[in-house]
């Protein structure tokens, strides 16, 4: 395949999957993508770093907002046995 052609869907469908499973491989291949010559390419490019920006952003939100649920709901229960406990 020449950097004249067009990709084709089967490929597109490929690389999304990839940029959702692996982020950094999709910013990657955007950055390649966007220097295409060829317009159709260049906006696949985009949408594959607006992509794999997103799915990070999800993935450092998730690092940080899971565990300090999971924190809240251990303490809510730790309280809870402490509250039975007598003298407390």
């Amino acid at each position: 395949m020449s950097n004249t052609e067009p990709l084709s869907g089967g490929i597109k469908v490929l690389l999304v999957i990839v940029t959702i499973l692996i982020p950094i491989v999709g910013l990657i291949l955007g950055i390649i993508y966007l220097n295409n010559p060829v317009e159709e390419n260049k906006k696949f490019g985009k949408l594959l770093l607006i992509l794999s920006i997103v799915i990070m952003v999800l993935i450092c939100i998730c690092a940080f907002v899971l565990p300090m649920l999971g924190m809240g709901i251990w303490t809510m229960q730790i309280e809870g046995i402490l509250r039975d406990l007598p003298g407390y």
